[in-house]
């Protein structure tokens, strides 16, 4: 039976025909750990959900995906509805401002019809891919939510899940097409619900089902110099990934200024065992180093770089 025969006749599509049509294009975030932990980096076309808690560095990574886009001459957009975002700091990671479309989404419908607006922009002027960031999915209410009386009993977070389910259902399939890759920010919070200590996020259960990859930050501590915290340590997970293998772990050190890329690589290696650390000293290549000293020796930073290549390498292929 010549299968290839039957769906030229009958005008059906193998899946051999598709992969050659939609190959997976990657946007790599520059951190070697992140790229691994998503399976290359951020996928175009794709949804992807960050959660955790306050002060997780959630809005941070979609910052710096921004840039990620803006370096391939992508199209970007960030949706600030929590009116948080400082244009200064953006400025401080290297984002280019004059590039980045700035909108404000108080509500899911609002939401739906600015991302709706972008995406036929993108199609109208031939814009071949870009990311729109949502932050949060937490900050938007739903139309009617401003309407009724706040002391009055309300099936409001029912009514936004709703509304949420129907957006992911007409979204997915036009992200795709127009390789507009959707990151929504989501913030943890206590299931009250729950006898045991549940973690839940807002927005109901669509976004789990269409989110491609959904990464998971929790806090382990803080970076201090002297008596001022400059920066969190982070453990960020994937709770689920489509494009890779989920669940696994990556640490992340995070200063005020941006992802601090070396020393989660130092971090990482310690468990991986491409650096052997003892007490305040770290020793690699027959060589110790403090760790101040070791972020600023240009060998030592290309041959952390070389180890944990090695180390991903090995373990990409386990898998």
């Amino acid at each position: 039976m010549d299968i290839k025969k039957i769906a030229d006749k009958y005008h059906i599509q193998l899946l051999a025909d598709i992969e050659s049509q939609t190959a997976i294009k990657f946007y790599p975030t520059g951190n070697l750990l992140l790229d691994h932990l998503l399976g290359g980096g951020f996928v175009q076309g794709r949804i992807y959900n960050i959660i955790g808690d306050e002060s997780t560095g959630k809005s941070l990574l979609g910052l710096e995906l921004v840039k990620a886009v803006q370096e391939l001459n992508g199209f970007c957009v960030y949706d600030d509805a929590e009116g948080t975002i400082d244009g200064l700091r953006a400025g401080e990671l290297g984002i280019d401002k004059s590039r980045l479309v700035m909108t404000h989404s108080p509500t899911v419908e609002t939401w739906f019809v600015t991302i709706t607006k972008i995406l036929d922009i993108m199609e109208k002027e031939k814009i071949g891919h870009g990311v729109y960031v949502l932050d949060s999915l937490d900050a938007l209410s739903w139309i009617n939510e401003g309407d009724r009386d706040i002391t009055a009993n309300s099936m409001g977070a029912s009514e936004k899940a709703r509304k949420i389910s129907e957006v992911m259902r007409r979204l997915a399939l036009k992200l795709n097409d127009s390789k507009l890759t959707l990151v929504i920010i989501s913030q943890t919070r206590e299931d009250l619900n729950s006898r045991f200590k549940k973690i839940s996020v807002s927005g109901g259960k669509a976004l789990k089902f269409y989110a491609s990859t959904r990464i998971l930050l929790r806090q382990t501590g803080t970076i201090k110099q002297g008596d001022n915290v400059i920066g969190i340590r982070v453990i960020a997970k994937t709770i689920k990934n489509k494009i890779a293998s989920p669940y696994r772990e990556i640490p992340l050190t995070i200063l005020w200024t941006g992802t601090a890329k070396i020393q989660s690589y130092v971090e990482y290696l310690e468990t991986a065992g491409g650096i052997e650390k003892k007490g305040g000293w770290y020793k690699m290549q027959g060589k110790s180093y403090r760790l101040g000293d070791l972020l600023k020796d240009r060998d030592a930073i290309r041959q952390i770089i070389k180890n944990l290549k090695t180390i991903l390498e090995v373990d990409q292929n386990d898998k």
